[in-house]
């Protein structure tokens, strides 16, 4: 059971992802109008994202896993 609820975060959360990155594509060039600026929004974008990565990674091998889930 906990594998299928697992199963299906992971889903929602890959497309959660892709759904954000297409809307805020989308905002960038069709509501600004900023085409120029497309590649420096998703730059920050990323680079945030794997920053945070990292942090979290290293978070959850030195400390409790439930508390970070908690935070």
């Amino acid at each position: 059971m906990s594998f299928v609820v697992l199963w299906i975060a992971t889903v929602i959360s890959s497309l959660s992802l892709s759904m954000f990155m297409f809307i805020q594509t989308w905002y960038v060039v069709d509501g600004q109008k900023m085409e120029a600026s497309l590649g420096i929004v998703m730059i920050c974008l990323t680079v945030s994202r794997m920053l945070s990565m990292i942090i979290g990674g290293v978070l959850a091998g030195k400390s409790n896993q439930t508390r970070i889930m908690f935070l």
